[in-house]
């Protein structure tokens, strides 16, 4: 089924295997494959009822960026001191060892990951409850606004049907002797 629908498409989503030389679906093309796809169920002389299902394990985990230290510095890609990610995350950090009027200029240049919750003045103005703009008037991207995510995909299951006779002619003429009592 999948290959009758990857030539009316002439793609195949992400998710599913990938038959040779096959091109992969954009979003929009891929709901039109799946729709195809669920039409086609009884179009497949050769395909058994199963066989256009296969299983894939997936897992699923969060985890808190760590804070840059002395134990993860030019480890961790995110506090690599000589090829910045930016917002740099141990920018804060720096920051904070130098009073705002004394930072050199390789500090003033670093771009810190604390982002203005409002972003213009007119929206801080407009702001109704007045003590949120003290309390929550700046945030870090690094907890509200980056992630980095990985995909993994376990081993992929399909179910394989196999045909074999379960009597022989030998066996059903021995059968068919012994239920006459020839045996």
């Amino acid at each position: 089924e999948m290959e009758i629908t990857k030539s009316l498409i002439g793609c195949t989503p992400w998710f599913l295997p990938h038959i040779s030389n096959s091109s992969v679906c954009d979003p929009w093309i891929e709901r039109l494959f799946m729709k195809e796809l669920g039409k086609s169920n009884n179009e497949c002389d050769k395909c058994l009822p199963d066989c256009q299902s296969s299983e894939t394990t997936v897992v699923a985990s969060s985890a808190k960026f760590r804070a840059c230290n002395s134990k993860n510095i030019n480890v961790s890609p995110f506090c690599d001191l000589s090829e910045r990610v930016d917002p740099v995350k141990w920018a804060t950090d720096v920051q904070k060892m130098y009073d705002n009027a004394s930072w050199p200029d390789y500090v003033e240049s670093i771009d810190s990951p604390i982002r203005d919750n409002y972003g213009t003045e007119e929206r801080k103005n407009g702001e109704l409850l007045q003590p949120l703009i003290q309390t929550h008037a700046t945030y870090n991207a690094y907890e509200r606004d980056i992630a980095v995510v990985n995909i993994f995909f376990g081993k992929t299951t399909t179910t394989e049907y196999e045909k074999t006779l379960k009597m022989t002619n030998v066996d059903f003429l021995a059968n068919i002797g012994d239920l006459f009592g020839l045996g």
